[in-house]
């Protein structure tokens, strides 16, 4: 699963956001190591929650900073 996710983001990226990055890091900050604003973050969240059919809670959001937070939410939500 957390493959397939990582898969999901790095083609969100690629596609939505034209960051052409190779891989993700777990350890990837959205707004310090990928340059995102907090409106692209909404927005790349929305594109998540489409791809996998979740609706992330907005208290969970606020959590979301490194794409290992966000792996752990998609995978709490996607069971």
């Amino acid at each position: 699963m957390e493959k397939r996710i990582l898969d999901s983001l790095l083609r969100i990226f690629n596609r939505q956001f034209l960051i052409h990055i190779n891989q993700l890091s777990e350890r990837h900050n959205f707004s310090r190591d990928l340059g995102m604003n907090e409106l692209e973050r909404m927005e790349m969240l929305y594109y998540v929650e489409n791809e996998f059919h979740i609706n992330i809670d907005d208290r969970e959001v606020k959590k979301i900073s490194t794409v290992a937070d966000l792996i752990t939410t998609v995978q709490k939500y996607a069971q």
